[in-house]
Formats: C-alpha cells, sequence, structure tokens
C-alpha cells in the first residue's frame, strides 16, 4: 500500500500492529497475488472490523444467514478469520452484527464453497427484479 499513500492528498501514518493506543489491533487476513486484506480487532470489546471478506449485504448472504464470504473468495474462502472470536461484527459492505458474531462467522466459513449455486440465483433473481 505504499504507492497509494503517495496518490492521497491526506496526512497518511503508517502502523504495523496496534492503532495507536486504541485497543484495536491489525491483523493479517489474506495475502494473495490480487488479494491482500488486514483486519481490526479488540479483544476486550470484542469487536472485529473486516472490509472486504465478510458482508452483511444481500450480494454476500444466501438465505436468511446474517453474514456471508465475499463471492469472489467464496471457492477459496479465508479460513483464518475464524480464529477471532468476537461478540460484535463490522463489515464494509452492509450493517453490523450486534451479538454472537463469531458463530455466524463459522456457519459463513462452513457454507461458503457449498452455498455459490444458491448464492449466484439469489443474485441473478434480485439484479432481474
Amino acid at each position: 500500500m505504499s504507492d497509494l499513500a503517495d496518490k492521497v492528498e491526506a496526512p497518511v501514518e503508517r502502523f504495523r500492529h496496534e492503532l495507536a493506543d486504541t485497543g484495536y489491533v491489525a491483523r493479517e487476513l489474506i495475502d494473495r497475488r490480487f488479494w491482500k486484506e488486514a483486519v481490526l480487532y479488540h479483544e476486550d470489546r470484542e469487536l472485529l472490523i473486516v472490509p472486504e471478506t465478510l458482508g452483511t449485504a444481500s450480494y454476500f448472504r444466501t438465505g436468511d444467514r446474517p453474514v456471508g464470504i465475499h463471492p469472489m473468495l467464496r471457492i477459496r474462502p479465508p479460513r483464518t478469520v475464524g480464529r477471532f472470536r468476537p461478540d460484535r461484527l463490522l463489515v464494509g459492505h452492509g450493517a453490523g452484527i450486534d451479538e454472537d458474531a463469531a458463530a455466524h462467522i463459522r456457519e459463513a466459513l462452513d457454507g461458503a464453497r457449498r452455498r455459490i449455486p444458491k448464492l449466484a440465483v439469489e443474485t441473478l433473481r434480485s439484479t432481474l427484479s
């Protein structure tokens, strides 16, 4: 992301682990050739912030499940997101989850591949309607 700092007309402060003295810790989630992502986790508040991998928007979720995996990551979902045990979850796509987020994350990971066809049909239906 170093090239991005040169393109942004705003102060940029880099950090490697803890975000100042906030208690939020940055953790690498994905380090793939075309996808790099970190999350912020606050252990005491049991809060996880995930910008892309998880979402609550309709195009992430299947059926009435509250959380889903990004459609582009469903074939090979990042299991590392399951190592966190948050009660609450904030995502970049959709509303946050206020309780039992860890269970919803596990369910999303467990069914990521299996639910690809259902997600495709639901997304197509919503696009056509």
